[in-house]
Order: structure tokens, then sequence, then C-alpha cells
């Protein structure tokens, strides 16, 4: 099952995979999956900086920062979003919390009532922060509470579009709903093919104000119901990669295409950091 996705350097794809007690930092391709990295612990949030460095969390923060895997406890009982800029990193979780800063160096900036599940922006001055009744702002002094109602676990921003999910409705900047749903909607990632919406055993695409479907559940790579983080969504204005039961599936434009998944005999690879990897220029036509 997976439990995060992220996307790296040369819109590499990665996820946290987790199965017969273990989790693996998964690297992806449209071939294969190989595992960075294994521990007994379930990580809920991941973040690959632009280096290739590798930041994962659950109980606690691992990374693979300066050449080997480490990990340390933070004062956030589990970790569930995570967010990074440059060098700099954003945590939150199951108590509320959330971090900034770097590792073993971390200044809490805000607390919440309830969990905190999501964590995205723009630069480290512009960070936005979702989690139950709870909305916010960051501008790298100052934390401002946008809202205080509903469940923000799902927001995208892109360039200075804004859309944020509460869970039965996606709205814009201004917090006006574009559209609205008899069911659950998980998860926002944007890329060339448009703004796409993770509902958990279905992905959407927002088509003006009405939901068009792009994938269902024939081929079981989603949930038959929502599983447990199992519905997460990355993006970066070009490539979007949703998580599922098994594996992840990818949109570049042509829509989802299901990427194997980690084979149960795979072990970490002696590879500490992966490493960027150059992609062909499509020719233009």
């Amino acid at each position: 099952m997976i439990q995060a996705v992220a996307i790296g350097p040369d819109q590499q794809v990665y996820s946290t995979s987790r199965a017969k007690g273990s989790t693996h930092v998964v690297a992806h391709s449209p071939a294969a999956a190989r595992s960075l990295y294994e521990t007994k612990e379930a990580l809920r949030a991941l973040w690959i900086a632009a280096d290739g460095t590798c930041h994962t969390g659950g109980k606690r923060y691992h990374t693979n920062r300066g050449g080997s895997w480490t990990s340390h406890a933070t004062i956030i009982s589990e970790i569930y979003a995570m967010w990074g800029a440059g060098d700099e990193l954003f945590l939150g979780g199951a108590n509320g919390v959330v971090l900034h800063g770097r590792a073993g160096d971390w200044k809490h900036i805000a607390s919440a009532m309830g969990s905190i599940y999501c964590i995205t922006g723009t630069s480290a001055r512009d960070v936005y922060i979702g989690g139950v009744g709870y909305l916010a702002h960051f501008d790298g002094t100052n934390v401002e509470t946008l809202a205080s109602s509903d469940l923000y676990e799902a927001i995208c921003v892109c360039g200075e579009a804004l859309w944020v999910s509460n869970g039965k409705a996606i709205l814009s900047r201004s917090f006006a709903p574009l559209v609205t749903s008899e069911d659950a909607l998980y998860g926002l990632g944007k890329g060339i093919g448009g703004l796409f919406v993770h509902g958990g055993y279905q992905l959407h695409r927002l088509d003006g104000t009405q939901l068009s479907l792009v994938h269902d559940n024939e081929d079981k790579a989603l949930m038959i119901k929502r599983g447990e983080y199992a519905t997460c969504m990355a993006s970066d204005g070009r490539r979007v990669v949703a998580g599922g039961s098994r594996s992840v599936l990818v949109e570049d434009g042509l829509g989802f295409a299901e990427w194997p998944a980690l084979s149960a005999a795979a072990a970490p690879t002696k590879s500490t950091k992966p490493k960027p990897t150059k992609q062909k220029q499509k020719s233009k036509a």
C-alpha cells in the first residue's frame, strides 16, 4: 500500500510503500521499482529535495542527508505532512504541531487543534498548511489562519493558482466552491493535463465546474474504499502522481498509467541518495 508520493529531480517518482510489516522508500520508473530504504516504521510523509536527498517521516523523521540514513524523534507524535523549499523543511502531524527548520534544528511555528494533513507552497516564505479545522499561511515570519472549519487535507499551489479540498468540495483561492461531490475528495494535483482529484477509488479531472472521471478502479490499482493514507497525490505543474493500493499512477498529459510496484523480494539498494537522471527532450511537432 502506498502511503506517500513525491516528485524529485527531473520528475523522478518516489513513494513510501508498506507491506508485511515494513515500509520502503521506493524509486519508481515505468519499467521497475527499487527500494532505497527500509524500516519497520510506517512512513506517511515524503519529500525529495532538489539535490535528490530523501526526507520521510512517521513516528520519527528519517533522511539520507549527509550520505547515510539517520532518524530522530521530534515533538510531533506522528508525521503526516512534509514539504520543503531549498534546505528548509516543514513538518506537520497527529498532534497539530507544525515544525520549520532542518534536521536537529526545528522551530515550532504553529499549532492546530487537530491533525495536520497537508503542507505545500511555492517557497519557504509562501507555505500553506491544512488539517482538521485548520487552514493557514506562513510568510516566513508569521502564520495567518485562513479558515477554522472543515477538514482541509489537500492543497495544491501552482504559480498564482491555489486549490483546496475540504473533503466534499474543491475551493478556489477565494475559498468559493468550484465543484462539490457526494463522494469524498482526498487529493489534488496540477499537471499539464489539468487539475486532478483523488477520490479514493477514482481519479477525476476538474473541467470547469464539474469533475470528469479519468481513471476508475477496474484494474484494482486504486482503493475499493479509502485506505490508510493510500489516497495521496503529488504534482509539480507538469507531472501528477497518485498513490493506490499497490503502486503509483502517473499522469503526463496522456492519462494515468500505472508504474510497477516494488517486488516483495526487493532489498534496499546500497546507494544512499538517488541520483538525478537526465531525460531527453521531446521534439516539438
